[in-house]
């Protein structure tokens, strides 16, 4: 009996593992802006619509090589240039489509609103 349960624990283990490396990473058109906090002028930035790459925070730990990422966050990844990429920790979980106005901030405490890339004009 032990050795059955063993093996079911062990499966699900393996399917679990496999789960969140598979849906982990996901390309999606999206509209981001970011908050301006300055005395004479505050609000949101123009949109910008960029192609953005969600992950959860384990697969960052895993694609970096650190535990520097909370594993049941999400985060967002906007790449402006080759060397300029935005990582946006997000303030609700991903779960594979952008619903409204979601928020984040980013590496250096910069508030941003993310929506639907067709939210973008």
């Amino acid at each position: 009996m032990f050795c059955v349960f063993g093996n079911i624990l062990k499966t699900f283990a393996f399917i679990m593992l496999f789960a969140n490396y598979c849906f982990a990473e996901v390309r999606e058109d999206i509209c981001v802006q970011y908050e301006i906090r300055e005395s004479f002028n505050s609000g949101w930035s123009k949109k910008y619509k960029v192609e953005g790459i969600f992950y959860d925070g384990s697969e960052l730990n895993f694609k970096l090589g650190t535990l520097e990422f909370n594993s049941f966050d999400s985060y967002l990844a906007v790449f402006w240039d080759r060397d300029e990429v935005s990582l946006i920790q997000l303030e609700s979980k991903y779960y594979g489509s952008i619903i409204g106005d979601n928020y984040g901030i980013d590496q250096r405490g910069i508030k941003w609103k993310i929506s639907d890339g067709y939210m973008c004009y």
